[in-house]
C-alpha cells in the first residue's frame, strides 16, 4: 500500500509535467510536451479515480495533434477529456472540450456541428462567468459564420 507521501510526490509529479508540456506547447515544442504528457497519463492512469488533471492531459494530447493536423488522433482524446468531464460533471471542462472539437469540426469543414458545439460551450461559459473563454468562443463562432457563407 501507498504512503499518503507517495500519493502527494506522484501528484506534484503529474502537475509539472502537465506544467512544463503546457510551456513546451507553447514554445511550439510538441514532440517534448507529447512526451511529457504520456508520462504524466501513465503515472495518472496508475490511479483509479477520474479527475479534471486527467481531462487536461487528455485535452492538451487533443490540442497537440490538432496543431500537428492529426485530427484523426485529436478527435479520441478530446473525446476522453469529454467523458471525463461529464463523468466528473465539471461544465468548466465541458464547455473547454466542446470548444476544442468545434474547432476540430471547423478544420474538417464540418460547419453546423462546428456551430452547434460553439453555441454550447458559449452557453456554459456565461453560466460560469467565464469572460476570457466567453470571448474567445464568440469569436470562434463568428469564423464558424463566416466560413459556412
Amino acid at each position: 500500500m501507498k504512503t499518503s507521501e507517495e500519493i502527494k510526490d506522484k501528484r506534484h509529479m503529474i502537475r509539472v509535467l502537465r506544467l512544463l508540456a503546457k510551456v513546451n506547447i507553447a514554445e511550439e515544442n510538441y514532440e517534448t510536451a507529447e512526451i511529457q504528457l504520456k508520462q504524466a497519463r501513465e503515472l495518472r492512469e496508475q490511479e483509479t479515480q477520474l479527475s479534471a488533471g486527467l481531462a487536461e492531459i487528455y485535452q492538451l494530447l487533443g490540442q497537440i495533434s490538432f496543431l500537428k493536423q492529426n485530427y484523426d488522433l485529436a478527435l479520441p482524446y478530446f473525446r476522453r477529456s469529454l467523458e471525463i468531464g461529464q463523468k466528473i460533471n465539471s461544465p468548466q471542462i465541458i464547455a473547454v472540450i466542446k470548444q476544442r472539437i468545434a474547432e476540430l469540426e471547423l478544420a474538417l469543414g464540418n460547419t453546423e456541428q462546428a456551430k452547434i458545439l460553439t453555441q454550447e460551450a458559449i452557453e456554459i461559459f456565461t453560466k460560469l462567468g467565464m469572460k476570457r473563454e466567453l470571448r474567445e468562443t464568440q469569436a470562434l463562432l463568428t469564423r464558424i459564420t463566416a466560413e459556412a457563407e
